[in-house]
């Protein structure tokens, strides 16, 4: 097992910024019009970031919304109609979910969380939530909350759970613990820092999903 509890995606554990760049900027490509073939491959999530259509999103920061419904779906997940009743329908529901959210500090990165992960944690407690919605499934309720919350939850595809799973990792293994635990390296954050900025995206695409697109990237790019 690495020292960060994880493995890193090779480009991370390489420092090899130029090959970073490039595949964030294979990855959100429709960002730079002009710049690539027409028989590039277009990846939807390049747009979960900064999805806003209705303009709402920064003042409903503990409801989820049409839009945070629609934006997961550009990550390919479908969010079924029992679960957008729930979501968007349901008052009682909602307002569980408000509660929690509420405990949840808008813009808190994952570095800084210093509550234990573990059930009694606001965030875990938020996804066990949503888990109990009907074909709700753990890489569903971690992208909504991650739209929510994009610098303090990540992403738990399990493409990218496989890939950073060490083979040592023991049985309680978390994947979310263990991001926790890799983003407390400052030298991990400045390089997704730099290569964010050197692909020319902004600040709304937090640190987590450039760790994110990186890992995935290498198993599907």
């Amino acid at each position: 097992m690495s020292k960060h509890g994880l493995n890193l995606p090779e480009v991370i554990e390489k420092h090899d910024a130029g090959r970073a760049v490039a595949s964030l900027r294979n990855y959100y490509w429709s960002r730079y019009p002009g710049d690539h073939p027409s028989e590039q491959k277009s990846y939807t999530g390049a747009w979960f970031d900064e999805f806003d259509p209705s303009g709402t999103r920064s003042s409903h920061p503990n409801e989820f919304t049409a839009d945070d419904l629609v934006s997961v779906e550009l990550l390919s997940v479908r969010v079924p109609g029992v679960a957008v009743r729930r979501l968007l329908l349901d008052p009682d529901f909602g307002k569980q979910i408000t509660d929690l959210l509420e405990r949840i500090p808008v813009g808190m990165p994952i570095w800084d969380a210093r509550e234990p992960v573990d059930e009694d944690w606001a965030p875990w407690r938020l996804e066990n939530l949503l888990r109990s919605v009907d074909r709700i499934d753990v890489t569903t309720a971690s992208k909504l909350i991650a739209r929510k919350r994009p610098n303090l939850y990540p992403v738990n595809d399990k493409v990218v759970r496989k890939l950073v799973r060490p083979d040592s990792a023991p049985k309680d293994w978390s994947f979310v613990g263990a991001i926790q635990g890799a983003f407390q390296d400052g030298d991990l954050r400045e390089f997704l820092a730099k290569v964010r900025q050197k692909a020319g995206l902004p600040d709304a695409v937090p640190l987590l999903r450039i760790f994110d697109v990186l890992a995935w990237m290498q198993i599907k790019g």
